[in-house]
């Protein structure tokens, strides 16, 4: 399974003009339509692709970027990695390669005139096979538009000649161009540093059944080759244009006595043409799909990712719902205990679990490995989400945040489970207001996601091995607090997740411990800084320690310990009633003792966030009761459900 999105938005014309109702995104209006890309339509390219005759034992043209389209072709430039020069590829419309003639022109034109430079030279061509049917694929000089030369256009057109006996007829300023040799010094990695990461759209059908491979990965506007051949070379702005007549595909020969369609564009067209063109425009449209197996669970948007993990939103299109799905590494997919551990707690017979309910679980394969993944209910940041309660609301009942997390750390403790990752970011809400939303109004209301295309500098490197792009998180809060503000007047309801560190109390040997240092337990810390090594013993009292930190960071919006390795101890000290006597090597004397000035400082933070007095005690007295540097001190989640803070309302 492929969790990298695919998609499109389509209409048959040579540009697109937004968004139909059959598409995710609002398109580009300098890309092609999307509708294109159907049985006998184009061929699918992305930037980085390889193309060839498929005789060839390693396919020698390799895209760089999108060069422009037409009603019947796209145009890319590509590196020549055999004689290493920059061409340009047109590939054309399966519906349009049987009866083209634009090989044939240009060949008879290259034969019968071999030293004359007035069109362009064809190079290379061959077929290519898509689930849109067959190609054909034409490899020509690198020529730039005249558009893109606006101070040589009567120079361009004064050099124009026409010494061949053949007919255009589709003569019009994108189908002039200068001849370009000057970017075949470029490596591929100086061009894409030159051009800058490409401008692209991610192509997502609202048709779940349409094969993936018909399609691109992404619509990708064309690159303007002027400007980045002024930087590289701006003294060849200043030499005599060569001119080229391109495009081809509407040619015919002289002689020919069946005379084809005319397609020239309706503000150069001849007024004998014009007229019946009024009165005749039929154009079909079509519909396209996007399948991402295993054809339950569709892929609307990214959630967020880790060292381990990338989490995506998606459609389970059998109870239709939304769901989170869970993608981890290869390579922590066969070790990995999150399912058992999931299962353990779902076991447990509770009807209101404090922890993420998985809701199935399956493996995937690619070039990287099998992949393990994980479906679970649908969560939403619950630090994000708090403080935009605090802003529409004005506070939260932070002894009810509290209560909950510590009953969830009380419930995984009870069944033999050790976190052993916890800090905000693997605190969640629960979040189950995007079950009425369509995929139409889910991408109506989220947009177009911002992304980068991945594109390897290593031509030879399997391009299943990574998604078409990378794509930022989904601002899913933010939009929801537009479209569903409703959602920040009611109480939250608390998940622990992300139990991919997580191990099983009665285990003998104890796993490297993962936590971020701001969280992690003083006895991790101790072992790391002063023995060097992260392999420790650590068992559920560092959960306690890391809870501390979360509750006090989801109620003051700022972390309790920064990390900075040459002051944690003396910072920890002061807080937690000073430094124990291995500390001292690593902490100056008068460093160690515990005062009262942190927690006043910490007191006045607590009051400014809308906090009464009696509530920032009974805060700061609990922490204290968790903060504790001998692990044996600290009290079970359990114990501390009867701390006085949760009988406290913050703001009375």
């Amino acid at each position: 399974m492929s969790l990298a999105l695919n998609s499109h938005d389509m209409s048959d014309s040579s540009s697109s003009s937004g968004a139909s109702s059959l598409f995710a995104f609002d398109l580009a209006s300098d890309t092609e339509q999307p509708e294109a890309y159907v049985s006998g339509g184009f061929l699918p390219v992305d930037v980085g692709d390889l193309l060839g005759p498929q005789a060839d034992s390693s396919l020698r043209y390799r895209v760089l970027g999108k060069l422009g389209h037409g009603a019947y072709s796209t145009v890319w430039l590509a590196r020549d990695n055999v004689a290493k020069t920059m061409v340009a590829v047109k590939t054309l419309r399966a519906s349009e390669s049987t009866n083209s003639r634009e090989l044939t022109l240009l060949q008879r034109l290259r034969n019968s005139s071999p030293d004359s430079s007035a069109v362009v030279q064809i190079l290379n061509a061959f077929t290519a096979q898509s689930p849109n049917g067959i190609h054909q694929i034409l490899v020509t000089e690198l020529v730039i538009p005249l558009r893109e030369l606006l101070e040589m256009i009567r120079l361009a057109l004064l050099s124009f000649t026409n010494a061949v006996l053949y007919t255009e007829a589709d003569l019009h300023p994108n189908n002039i161009g200068a001849h370009l040799r000057n970017l075949d010094n470029l490596t591929e990695k100086e061009f894409w540093k030159q051009s800058g990461s490409p401008s692209v759209v991610p192509m997502i059908s609202m048709d779940s059944e349409r094969d993936p491979g018909s399609f691109p990965a992404n619509l990708t506007r064309g690159i303007q080759l002027g400007r980045i051949l002024e930087r590289v070379e701006p003294a060849s702005l200043q030499r005599e244009i060569q001119i080229r007549i391109i495009d081809l595909g509407c040619g015919r020969i002289a002689e020919d006595t069946a005379c084809p369609r005319w397609h020239t564009p309706l503000p150069y067209v001849a007024p004998e043409l014009a007229f019946p063109m009024l009165v005749e425009n039929n154009r079909d449209a079509f519909w396209v799909g996007d399948v991402l197996g295993p054809l339950r669970y569709r892929v609307l948007a990214k959630l967020g990712h880790g060292s381990y993990s990338t989490v995506w939103l998606a459609r389970d299109t059998t109870r239709q719902t939304m769901v989170a799905v869970k993608a981890i590494r290869a390579s922590n997919s066969v070790n990995s205990r999150e399912v058992a551990i999931l299962q353990r707690l779902r076991s447990s017979g509770s009807e209101h679990s404090p922890v993420i309910e998985l809701l199935d679980d399956f493996t995937a394969l690619s070039p990287n490995g099998l992949h393990q993944m994980l479906v679970t209910e649908l969560v939403v940041p619950l630090s994000d989400l708090l403080g935009r309660i605090r802003l529409a609301v004005g506070a939260v009942n932070a002894s009810n945040i509290a209560r909950q997390l510590l009953e969830g750390v009380a419930f995984i403790h009870d069944r033999g489970i050790v976190h052993g990752d916890l800090h905000p970011g693997n605190i969640g809400a629960r979040l189950c207001d995007l079950d009425s939303f369509s995929d139409k109004n889910f991408w109506y209301n989220f947009g177009t996601p911002n992304i980068v295309p991945v594109v390897s500098l290593d031509s030879t490197r399997d391009r299943a091995s990574t998604p078409a792009y990378l794509t930022a998180d989904v601002p899913l809060l933010g939009i929801m607090q537009q479209t569903m503000p409703q959602v920040l007047h009611r109480e939250p309801q608390v998940r622990i997740l992300d139990l991919g560190c997580a191990r099983f109390a009665e285990e003998a040997s104890c796993p490297r411990w993962h936590a971020p240092y701001s969280y992690a337990a003083p006895e991790l810390l101790f072992g790391m800084i002063a023995q060097k090594t992260r392999d420790v013993i650590w068992d559920w009292r560092v959960d306690i320690w890391s809870m501390a930190c979360t509750i006090w960071e989801l109620l003051a919006a700022e972390r309790l310990f920064t990390w900075n390795e040459k002051y944690i101890f003396r910072n920890i000290a002061r807080l937690c009633d000073g430094a124990p006597a291995e500390w001292l090597p690593w902490i100056e004397a008068k460093e160690a003792a515990y005062t009262d000035a942190p927690w006043e400082k910490e007191r006045k933070r607590l009051q400014n966030r809308g906090q009464k007095p009696a509530a920032v005690d009974a805060t700061i007295a609990l922490l204290r009761h968790m903060l504790k540097i001998n692990p044996l001190d600290r009290p079970s989640a359990a114990d501390l459900l009867y701390d006085p803070f949760l009988q406290t309302d913050p703001v009375q």
